[in-house]
């Protein structure tokens, strides 16, 4: 438990917790520095500008990778077809502001773990048996099933679609295409520990149910592990009361880390804080050009 209370009180990876229901995993790879271990961070489809703080869900990551497991792969997925089969916004609405956030081609770190970074899409999203499965489970236990609900309500999509897309991200080595020519391959790897923000929690305890249910065939699911970062919602959602959008970021001329981190939402202002101290740690004085890479 000593390692996995240190990386929760790590304040360089603005992590908060770890999912209690299979923490099992982390700690058995934070032994051996994440071994034949997949970080997956999934960046939700978007047909708007993303706030600059996605930026630092992204730093979030790196850190991890980078003091806890080195050896592990990070992965930044983007589940376009998953997003495209829950609430039908078409890929090529979303794929634009991908391209701004294609982290292969941003850096702001991550060369000193071994492991390697990639940036995936998802294939094609089927709605299978596994779908209905999921359905049933939800039917069963209203408890589980209210909150995503209204999460899907807040988002026109379907609870049942969405959560099975959870499954397949985190849950199972899905089948995931590099997202452009410079990307490596997805690793498959025995362990997959998912970072997200804490609103995931309540896809978190629907998966773990899902699965205690049986609904992904047991040869199918890997050893899982959950990280919950400090980002209250995921930074790549809409912007918050006027704060700066990644088009906003990428065309300035001042020093990448200076910026206006005071924000009338406390959440958003302490992300804005932490990655304006990652920036600064890693590149003191850098400069973040449109095209995405430290001068």
């Amino acid at each position: 438990m000593k390692l996995v209370n240190e990386i929760v009180h790590d304040e360089r990876t603005y992590i908060e917790s770890v999912g209690k229901l299979d923490n099992k995993t982390v700690r058995e790879a934070l032994q051996d520095e994440g071994e034949n271990t997949v970080l997956r961070i999934c960046i939700g489809a978007s047909t708007e500008t993303m706030p600059l703080r996605v930026l630092g869900y992204a730093a979030s990551a790196l850190k991890v990778q980078e003091i806890y497991f080195p050896k592990a792969q990070l992965q930044f997925v983007y589940p376009l077809h998953a997003a495209e089969a829950a609430n039908d916004i078409p890929i090529n609405e979303t794929l634009p502001e991908t391209d701004k956030f294609d982290f292969d081609r941003c850096n702001i770190g991550g060369e000193l773990a071994v492991g390697g970074k990639t940036g995936l899409i998802d294939e094609p999203f089927v709605k299978t048996n596994l779908v209905t499965d999921v359905a049933k489970v939800l039917e069963r236990d209203p408890d589980i099933a209210r909150p995503l609900e209204l999460a899907a309500s807040s988002r026109q999509e379907n609870s049942a679609v969405y959560l099975a897309a959870h499954l397949i991200m985190h849950d199972t080595n899905a089948e995931l295409t590099p997202l452009n020519p410079l990307s490596p391959q997805a690793m498959r790897a025995d362990r997959i520990i998912s970072i997200g923000a804490q609103s995931e929690r309540k896809f978190y305890l629907a998966r773990m149910v899902c699965k205690q249910a049986g609904v992904i065939p047991p040869d199918a699911v890997a050893e899982t592990g959950q990280l919950f970062t400090r980002h209250v919602l995921p930074p790549y959602l809409q912007c918050r009361e006027g704060e700066l959008t990644l088009d906003d970021y990428y065309q300035r001329e001042r020093p990448a880390h200076d910026f206006n981190t005071a924000h009338p939402v406390a959440s958003v202002s302490r992300d804005l804080q932490f990655f304006s101290s990652y920036l600064y740690d890693f590149s003191p004085g850098g400069y973040l050009p449109a095209e995405c890479t430290l001068s």
